[in-house]
């Protein structure tokens, strides 16, 4: 006998509106939100990435070009056939940058590595485009958190994606995309056909939320793990776009996150445009029954955040514009589509 299986359809998730309170009791439990505040010493990325994104600057290449801050530098760098060269030149330019910031630039601005057609997420490259920052130890007092028995420790990366954050999101919500990323393992992934909603939050900010499924193969000797994944689009106290994440599934302990858009600005004359984004990503897990450590939660954090941008950046490519924004705080229009 012939079994002949179903074709994969694709579909598009069509958002409905609801309110705070609505989505709060069925999408997305502000709860399982990560602090926005750090409880022990250790490194905050995200304050250091805020400062980097703003900072302002003087360099010079050797033609003579002038950059003036990151932005700058993360458009430039792109055109360089040596980016190596051409940032080491840059940096000797201006001794208290390469002092204080040197060794985050080139993390964040050299980027051969990702660009390769078999970049390997589990190799932590020097020159992939990504800065690891230490792991987090979240202590969080409170429910639910306070009933998780074993270590919460996040941890934290950065990278620029040279797209705006339709592109972005647009590119990070076609679960389509999922099964071709770099050492994906991904058996199931679409999003929930009634669990994209939109709405106003109590200031009046525009909020995205979604639930989404995925199943994921481990090696023989473990189970299959499965997800329900809640996620939810917001403007902080700060005006910036913030993605948060959760599951409560049972094959995990824990698992919670959250990206933080820093927007970047090019300078030209008198005008500034946008540059893009530095995003800032907080993310940890312990799945049940499996022997993961910090290493396995950094090398998911990379595959992630690594493919998000490639994705946004050849999207930005391929629309023929890489950063226009409106310039204003809000969480940007995006199609929701997945296949199964």
């Amino acid at each position: 006998m012939v079994l002949l299986l179903a074709p994969a359809e694709d579909f598009l998730v069509k958002p409905g509106v609801v309110s705070w309170e609505e989505m709060s009791s069925s999408t997305f439990d502000s709860t399982w939100r990560l602090p926005d505040k750090r409880k022990a010493k250790g490194q905050d990325l995200l304050q250091e990435m805020r400062t980097l994104a703003v900072l302002e600057f003087e360099t010079r290449d050797s033609s003579g070009s002038v950059y003036r801050g990151l932005g700058d530098l993360a458009l430039a760098i792109r055109t360089k056939a040596d980016q190596a060269t051409w940032l080491r030149v840059v940096l000797e330019s201006a001794p208290e940058l390469e002092r204080e910031w040197g060794s985050d630039l080139r993390e964040l601005l050299l980027e051969s590595s990702i660009r390769k057609p078999k970049w390997d997420p589990d190799d932590d490259s020097s020159r992939d485009g990504m800065l690891l920052g230490s792991a987090w130890d979240l202590s969080v007092e409170g429910e639910p958190w306070k009933s998780i028995d074993v270590e919460t420790n996040a941890q934290q990366a950065a990278t620029i994606i040279r797209a705006n954050l339709a592109m972005i999101k647009t590119a990070e919500n076609d679960y389509r995309a999922y099964f071709d990323i770099p050492g994906s393992s991904y058996e199931e992934i679409y999003p929930r056909e009634e669990g994209y909603v939109r709405g106003e939050d109590p200031q009046g900010n525009e909020f995205a939320a979604l639930k989404l499924y995925f199943r994921c193969e481990l090696p023989l000797w473990y189970p299959d793990y499965r997800c329900d994944l809640r996620m939810l689009n917001r403007i902080d106290s700060q005006g910036n776009l913030v993605c948060d994440i959760y599951s409560t599934s049972g094959d995990f302990h824990w698992l919670a996150g959250r990206d933080i858009y820093l927007p970047l600005q090019s300078s030209s004359g008198e005008e500034k445009q946008r540059a893009g984004y530095l995003v800032v990503r907080q993310y940890g897990f312990d799945l049940d029954g499996v022997p993961d450590d910090d290493g396995d939660v950094q090398a998911a954090l990379r595959q992630s955040l690594g493919s998000l941008k490639l994705r946004a950046e050849k999207l930005a490519g391929a629309l023929g514009s890489a950063s226009e924004d409106t310039g204003s705080a809000r969480v940007p229009a995006f199609e929701v589509r997945g296949r199964r």
